[in-house]
């Protein structure tokens, strides 16, 4: 038994992040999220996290992106 989420949990966890229901993440719904968890990202770490995930390296996170993330 896998412990990773599954897809549909991981798109529903998407749009719930997904605040304006534009079908990606921007810098601001990604901070919020971190801030949830107790984490103020620095713009310093923002960037860096971006350079990893951002892959197409067009400034927000769509959900092909975020799912990468987990695995």
């Amino acid at each position: 038994m896998s412990n990773k989420p599954s897809n549909e949990e991981l798109k529903q966890a998407f749009d719930l992040i997904d605040t304006d229901g534009n079908g990606v993440l921007d810098e601001n719904e990604i901070k919020q999220l971190f801030k949830q968890f107790g984490q103020e990202l620095t713009d310093e770490e923002y960037k860096q996290m971006m350079s990893e995930v951002d892959t197409d390296g067009n400034g927000v996170v769509d959900f092909e992106e975020f799912k990468k993330m987990f695995f």
